[in-house]
């Protein structure tokens, strides 16, 4: 099996849409049922619904690890 070398990895790219930030949310890690378990979750906030704001929505999150900040 010969690999396609139009889909190397060298030449690979990802389209930066891919990789933008969602608008109106951000990455946040919820405590697990162990204190060393952290959940990443996505926190997506919703506009107003008349004169009534709406609270966050909270939805698991796959898109990988959190960069580490440095402090």
């Amino acid at each position: 099996m010969n690999a396609n070398p139009k889909f190397l990895s060298m030449t690979a790219k990802v389209d930066e849409s891919a990789v933008k930030p969602f608008p109106k949310s951000k990455k946040i890690h919820v405590a697990g049922s162990r204190p060393d378990i952290r959940v990443p979750m996505r926190e997506i906030s919703l506009s107003a619904t008349g004169m009534e704001a709406n609270p966050p929505v909270h939805v698991y999150d796959t898109s990988g690890p959190i960069p580490i900040r440095k402090r």
